[in-house]
């Protein structure tokens, strides 16, 4: 994952086993929220998290996919949070 951030708004990319897909969210103080549409799917996976120093950790949650073990890698389907973590390189 990358993320630029230009003012309160984040932008980046998210690459996974489906490709590139472009990610969007915002943040204030030290706490981030993005999206990312899921390129190639019907689902969307929504990031929540904390900024500290150099790293950024939180949580994450699909969203739609229509069931089926439509999550990352076939898990979640939305259900559920995940955790996440970020260096900055």
């Amino acid at each position: 994952m990358q993320v630029q951030q230009d003012g309160s708004k984040l932008s980046g990319t998210f690459q996974d086993e489906s490709g590139s897909s472009q990610l969007a969210g915002s943040i204030a103080g030290n706490k981030v929220s993005f999206s990312v549409q899921i390129q190639g799917r019907p689902m969307a996976v929504a990031f929540t998290g904390a900024v500290d120093g150099d790293k950024m950790s939180g949580t994450f949650q699909p969203q739609g996919g229509g069931g089926g073990g439509g999550g990352r890698g076939g898990h979640g389907g939305g259900q559920g949070n995940h955790s996440w973590t970020g260096v900055r390189q």
